[in-house]
């Protein structure tokens, strides 16, 4: 025995498509509960997810040793006094150029010598070599 639909209605697809919208949306709210519950369940979880040092999961079990809120404070007093530290040099850069001025001035041939020491020290291990072309212009 075949069935027949007994009615037949035409509706417009975005008619159709706002219900079923409206619909979804309500069964989700419905199985999530609380909204404000939900919220700050997910708060929770993200701010006391342990995470490296440098405030990521990390995929070695061992490096993730910090909650998030840790890492996220050290950054935010690293950064403030980071431009504490700016602010004050910058306020003291005359005192500074006097300072060193006065540094290279008395010990001028100490200050030379310790740039050759260090740069002498630095090439050890390595070679130097030079190319030259020497052609005639035309």
């Amino acid at each position: 025995m075949t069935q027949t639909p007994v009615a037949s209605v035409n509706l417009p697809e975005e008619i159709v498509e706002t219900v079923v919208r409206q619909q979804i949306s309500m069964a989700i709210a419905t199985a999530l509960g609380d909204p404000d519950r939900v919220v700050a369940s997910l708060v929770n979880g993200v701010i006391n997810q342990q995470v490296n040092s440098s405030g990521h999961r990390s995929k070695y079990h061992n490096d993730n040793k910090y909650s998030l809120v840790e890492v996220l404070e050290k950054k935010t007093i690293e950064k403030a006094m980071k431009n504490a530290m700016e602010e004050f040099v910058a306020g003291q850069q005359p005192k500074i150029k006097r300072a060193v001025s006065a540094y290279l001035k008395s010990n001028s041939n100490s200050v030379a010598e310790q740039i050759v020491h260090a740069m002498a020290t630095g090439m050890m291990g390595y070679r130097l070599s030079a190319k030259f072309d020497i052609t005639k212009d035309n």
